[in-house]
């Protein structure tokens, strides 16, 4: 298997609070602690300059299935991302970020309620009856404008992304594969909304899924990353198991990985340009800008392809928070996309809906920091628990079932095929009792989320033909 580096060789905030009043709020009242996994959010002190004077714009971009290694200030070999390194050296870098879900659906709703899949139930074929605020839902009732700017498919209106937002775009491509390159109509639509909102306090999403298979980058980035191929193997229509029921070689799979990186690098072209807008209008250095993936994706290690699986190369994703008043600094404590939420509101001031479940972490980026290096972390698919704790991960079949389940040394073994379960069954009890006690704490919100019989999102002929586009649907 080729490395990363193979590729590079180849080629009114709240509107009843004064700001007056806000400026005069006790430090002990500015930030939020995270207390365990479930135990969620408290006030505590924070020293940093941005906590003195509440952030007002917050834009959080995510990226469907990046990887953090095809990055470059996760992994040097990469030559392809000169805009995300740019933005990476004036921010903070979390080197150690966990997905909660190893699928776009349940990852994105844990992103922006900072609760487990079991506790949200939101999947691909499940949208739940909510009876609770959503965290956007409370940020634009003090004071932020909330719009997101979104790659339709699973993150679109059908299943309930749309709650919350004052302005709600998603792509209606509805043509070829290739057409999944909507980079150029969310960056007109996202722009323009820039154009006219800057000036006061917002909440920015924006998602795109063009590095999600089928890789069909644009030129002149395929030809960059891919003229060296001289193999016959035709991608264009390909994803996930697609790739695993043919008989790659070397050069196939050198090829499909460059596919990838040619996608990365068109994208973070995207990143220049929205940077370079934020300073033409004056509000760059004052606005939070975190960068994230909802999840990775395997590229030929250990012969799979694609996600859905929890190997370290579909969990570990990049996490970059460019935050006013705090120094760039690189954090390599583990945490989790449950604390994206946590921490914007640290952030802006807000008070959360409910008690979210991620960690904030501010006072991660404290002087001195404060860190859990003993955290457990979860990711969840609907029949399965994934449980980290240092190098282990125990993967469990909520069933019962023994298939696909097992104890992995994730250092040692980051594809996950080395069950050691057998060898180490003191660690497995451990990991299921920490499980155990995270869904037990769940349990009273997990009742904000009801699904009544079938509750599947009703798929109009544009979003199911996304979903086949991006191989969801056969």
């Amino acid at each position: 298997m080729k490395s990363t580096r193979d590729i590079a060789s180849a080629s009114p905030l709240r509107a009843n609070r004064s700001l007056a009043s806000r400026l005069a709020l006790p430090l002990v009242l500015l930030g939020l602690i995270a207390l365990g996994l479930g135990a969620g959010c408290t006030r505590r002190e924070v020293t940093t300059e941005s906590q003195r004077h509440p952030i007002e714009r917050v834009v959080l971009i995510s990226i469907d299935t990046l990887r953090a290694d095809f990055v470059g200030c996760y992994d040097d070999s990469v030559t392809w991302t000169p805009s995300l390194d740019a933005l990476a050296a004036e921010s903070v870098v979390f080197t150690d970020a966990m997905a909660q879900a190893p699928t776009t659906t349940p990852s994105h709703k844990s992103i922006l309620y900072s609760v487990y899949p079991h506790v949200h139930q939101t999947f691909a074929w499940s949208v739940p009856e909510e009876s609770i605020e959503s965290p956007i839902e409370a940020l634009r009732q003090q004071g932020l404008r909330t719009a997101a700017f979104v790659g339709g498919g699973q993150l679109g209106r059908n299943h309930g992304f749309r709650r919350g937002f004052d302005d709600f775009w998603q792509n209606e491509h509805g043509g070829d594969r290739a057409e999944k390159r909507h980079i150029v109509p969310l960056e007109a639509a996202a722009t323009a909304w820039l154009d006219e909102h800057h000036a006061k306090p917002f909440f920015l999403f924006l998602h795109t899924y063009q590095t999600h298979c089928p890789y069909v980058p644009p030129e002149p980035y395929r030809e960059a990353h891919t003229a060296w191929y001289a193999g016959a193997l035709d991608a264009r229509d390909s994803c996930g198991k697609d790739f695993e029921s043919r008989d790659l070689d070397e050069p196939d799979t050198r090829y499909v990985r460059s596919l990838y990186a040619a996608e990365v690098a068109y994208v973070d072209a995207y990143i220049g340009r929205l940077v370079a807008r934020l300073k033409e209008l004056g509000i760059y250095d004052e606005t939070m800008i975190v960068f994230l993936s909802d999840h990775g994706e395997a590229l030929g290690e250990g012969d799979r392809y694609g996600h859905g699986r929890f190997s370290e190369w579909e969990l570990r994703v990049p996490l970059i928070a460019k935050i006013p008043g705090v120094e760039p600094r690189r954090i390599d404590a583990p945490v989790e996309l449950l604390d994206v939420m946590p921490t914007v509101y640290s952030a802006v001031d807000a008070e959360p809906p409910f008690t979210f479940q991620g960690h904030d972490l501010f006072p991660a980026m404290g002087e001195p920091a404060t860190v859990d290096r003993d955290r457990v972390r979860v990711a969840e698919k609907r029949a399965f628990a994934a449980i980290r704790r240092g190098p282990w991960r125990l993967v469990h079949h909520l069933n019962g079932g023994t298939k696909h389940s097992g104890l992995f040394h994730v250092e040692a073994d980051p594809d996950g095929l080395d069950d050691r379960s057998a060898d180490h069954p003191d660690i497995v009890e451990a990991l299921l009792d920490e499980y155990t006690a995270v869904r037990e704490k769940s349990a009273p919100l997990a009742t904000q989320f009801v699904l009544d019989g079938d509750d599947r999102p009703m798929l109009d002929e544009t979003t199911r033909h996304q979903l086949e586009v991006l191989g969801y649907i056969r």
